[in-house]
């Protein structure tokens, strides 16, 4: 190319790949005839195509797969435009087929189709005018819930298995590299080696804290996916054990509220306090409060 995006070609000119109108040989450069304006020019296999730069495109030369996307199967010894084509950014020509990436990340090709070359999915063939590529999403874990909290769990003990359901929500198989706990959690699971698009498979993880307080931790998943590793946060708490009971418990109700208490006869201490709800009106007018209701009030567990 020179100023003003015009293109020059010289060489060998077989099926009129150098753009000025014939099929003779060339030692020293020619002007592709009709083109300015352009940014980008490949050339390969007998065909010639230019990117201009109101997005369009101009091709010329050989023509027997449609590889120059005028809709027919001529070859052309002088550059013509592409049809249906608009808003490329970059061209690229592979000698039988030809694609353009557009400004909307959107893919067409045209040409030569005996391998899939186009990407429309299929095999065989030829397309004379550009056709969309179709791109499926590539393999994704998907993960439900996306995070999981144990809550209090009594340390050195193991709570109940939680449950994460693990899906690839991709259009692609999706290869499981590992799957890996930290923090004071386990995970087992039946995972296949791959998961199919739309197939899923089921975590089974479990919290056992070695001390008090917070203990946060995850589960790691590595895979092929478009995002790898994906991260499940999980989150519990150490608690102490309860103190065993000096006595029998005894319940006392509280009229003219909606609680009653639990209380350890041993300690005389107050072990829980449970909300029962409200008595009705008529019920609780016709009651008078008990030697019960002033029973000492303690810290609950």
């Amino acid at each position: 190319m020179i100023a003003g995006g015009v293109v020059r070609c010289w060489g060998q000119n077989a099926k009129g790949s150098l753009g000025d109108g014939t099929e003779t040989m060339r030692t020293s450069p020619v002007t592709a005839i009709g083109v300015s304006g352009a940014t980008q020019v490949d050339a390969k296999h007998y065909a010639t195509c230019a990117r201009v730069a109101d997005g369009t495109a101009r091709c010329w030369g050989f023509n027997v797969a449609g590889q120059l996307g005028d809709g027919s199967t001529t070859t052309r010894p002088a550059p013509i435009s592409v049809a249906m084509l608009a808003n490329a950014t970059t061209i690229a020509n592979g000698g039988n087929h030809t694609c353009a990436l557009r400004a909307d990340t959107t893919v067409a090709c045209w040409g030569n189709n005996y391998a899939g070359q186009l990407g429309t999915g299929g095999t065989g063939g030829f397309a004379s005018l550009p056709q969309t590529v179709k791109v499926e999403p590539g393999p994704a874990v998907g993960l439900s819930p996306t995070q999981l909290d144990f809550h209090a769990q009594v340390v050195g003990t193991t709570s109940t298995p939680q449950l994460v359901a693990l899906t690839n929500v991709g259009g692609e198989s999706l290869a499981l590299v590992s799957i890996v706990p930290q923090g004071e959690y386990s995970a087992s699971h039946q995972c296949p080696s791959t998961l199919a698009p739309g197939t899923s498979c089921t975590l089974s993880i479990t919290f056992t804290p070695t001390a008090l307080g917070a203990r946060s931790g995850s589960i790691t998943i590595t895979s092929n996916g478009a995002v790898s590793p994906v991260v499940l946060p999980l989150a519990g708490t150490g608690v102490a054990q309860a103190p065993p009971r000096a006595g029998p418990l005894a319940y006392v109700t509280h009229f003219g509220s909606n609680y009653v208490s639990v209380i350890d006869t041993g300690t005389k201490q107050v072990v829980r306090t449970i909300s029962v709800g409200q008595a009705p009106e008529a019920w609780r007018s016709r009651r008078r409060p008990t030697a019960c209701a002033s029973a000492t009030w303690g810290p609950t567990r």
